[in-house]
Formats: structure tokens, sequence, C-alpha cells
């Protein structure tokens, strides 16, 4: 998440509709409102940098909680954001999150926060169909579907694939673009299911994306129905996009048993790719997999000889 950038969209946004009257606004007239909230925003945050006694609005506050490492002070953020807005679901969410719950619990938490979403952007009309598949485009969607993006984790870990499958169905009709690559799970999940015909479409669909995420669970897939040759050269194919899977395998034992310090970001191709990948989804991968991936790189590397 980036609740900065979110908080300063909306910011410009209601400075936008107060100016401009809620009348359309050419590209001149938008572009000067720009320049003067720019101007205004930015000697604001030199004057008032954005603190716990500056804090006014509940995005100011899950800006606080999202820069804090300390527990205790995320959840004082975002009590104190849930004091103005009660049914703010990205506080609700990440307290959740935050929580000691079982699995299974934290699991009906999110359903219910998920669902509590469903129904605020109901009353608020935002399933007309000018807002589907654009929901990450409106700010008010997105916490939807960051709630419904946990929901589908959760449902993966608990081995619920139907489950998982709908969810990133429903994610994809609302948010088309799939910046959050749920795409990348449901084709996971395609594979554990053995279900080659939604794969496919789905590979289709994503006209056959060209990523070491994408091309990793087609091996996955190929391997669970049977076809060696195609799982083969697929999993040749992500060691392309990733020198650094053949590694993996070779120790793939201490790699999963090691505890990464991953982050959200990391470089394409390097050895953090692959072990956060596997990390995000390794409840769907059995092990018996990595011991055939190994023998498939050690058979290669014979041949070579």
């Amino acid at each position: 998440m980036n609740f900065m950038m979110e908080n300063l969209q909306k910011k410009l946004h209601d400075f936008i509709d107060e100016k401009s009257d809620g009348k359309e606004l050419s590209d001149d007239e938008f572009n000067e409102l720009l320049q003067e909230f720019s101007a205004q925003y930015n000697t604001i945050v030199d004057a008032k940098p954005l603190t716990e006694k500056t804090a006014k609005t509940a995005l100011d506050w899950l800006e606080l909680a999202e820069n804090t490492r300390y527990k205790t002070k995320k959840i004082k953020a975002l009590n104190k954001a849930l004091e103005i807005e009660p049914d703010n679901i990205d506080a609700l969410s990440i307290k959740a999150s935050l929580s000691n719950d079982s699995m299974f619990t934290m699991l009906d938490n999110f359903t219910e926060i998920a669902e509590k979403a469903r129904r605020q952007l109901e009353d608020g009309g935002f399933f007309k169909k000018d807002c589907i598949g654009n929901f990450w485009q409106i700010l008010e969607t997105r916490p939807y579907l960051r709630a419904l993006s946990t929901c589908v984790n959760l449902n993966m870990i608990a081995g619920r694939l139907k489950r998982t499958v709908d969810l990133c169905n429903e994610i994809l009709r609302l948010n088309d673009v799939d910046n959050m690559g749920i795409r990348y799970t449901l084709l996971h999940c395609y594979a554990r299911l053995e279900d080659v015909k939604s794969a496919e479409k789905l590979i289709r669909r994503c006209d056959n994306e060209e990523t070491f995420h994408f091309i990793m669970p087609q091996a996955l897939l190929y391997y669970c129905v049977g076809d060696e040759e195609k799982a083969v050269a697929k999993l040749f194919e992500a060691q392309e996009h990733n020198k650094h899977l053949k590694k993996f395998f070779a120790h793939y034992e201490t790699a999963l048993s090691e505890k990464n310090d991953l982050y959200e970001s990391y470089p394409i191709s390097s050895p953090s790719e692959v072990a956060a990948f596997f990390d995000a989804y390794m409840a769907l991968y059995p092990v018996v997999f990595f011991n055939w991936g190994k023998e498939q790189f050690k058979k290669k590397r014979l041949q070579k000889k």
C-alpha cells in the first residue's frame, strides 16, 4: 500500500471538486488548478509535516500507521482513523492483520470486512457499468479490492482453491488491469485443480505473458496433469527468465525452511524474486515438485557433458 500517495490523490480530488464546483474543466483549467494545488500542498507540508499533532483525516492516520515499524503505534493510529471513520475498510483490514488470531479466525474476519466494504460500495452506486473493470482507478473502491485480495491469500493457504478461484475472477472483473497480480494466483489454482482448459484460456487472455511469475505456474500445471514434455519446457523457460531458479531447486530444502526477509519490491531476475515468489505460493507447491525439478536440471546438466 501507499497511503501517502492515496492521501495526496484524495486531497487533490477534493481541491479540484471545490474549485471547479462540479463543472467539467478544460485541460488548461485542470493544469492551472493542479499547479495551484501543488504550490499550496508543498507550502503546507513544509510548514506542518504530517504528525500525530497535525493528522486530521482517517487517511492521515492510515499514512502514519503505514510509516511506523512499531505495532503499538500502528494500532494507535488505526484506532484514531476508526474514531473518525468507524467503517473505514483499510483501517479495519490492517488492524485485523495485526491480530494474533488463527488463520481461520482471520479468514472469517476478512470475509466480514470484505462484505461490509461491498455493502458500502453498493450503497454508493459503485457497481454500475462504467465502474466495473476500473476499481483501482477509483480511490473509494480500492479498499474493497485490498480486502478481497487478503481473502484470496487466506483461502489459498487454507486449501480452499475453488473459493479462491471465484474470488480471483471477481477481482479481475472489477480491476481488469490487474496491477495486483491476481492472475498469478488464479493460474496457480487452476494448476492444482488440474483445470487445463481454464488455465490455457487465462494464458491466452493475458497474451501469453512472458514473465517468471506467469511461466512458473504453467510448469506446475503441466506437471500436475502429467504432461512431462510441456512441464519440463516451462520449467526451463522460467529458468531463462530468472537464472537463480536452478540454484533454488538445488537447495530447496534449506530455502523452504529459512525465514526470508522479503520486501514488497525486489529486482527482476534476482534471487529475491525467486524467494519471494515461492514464499507467496508455497501452499500450492508440493515438495515432490521440487524433487522433480531438481532432477530435470540435473538431467540437463548431464546432457551437456
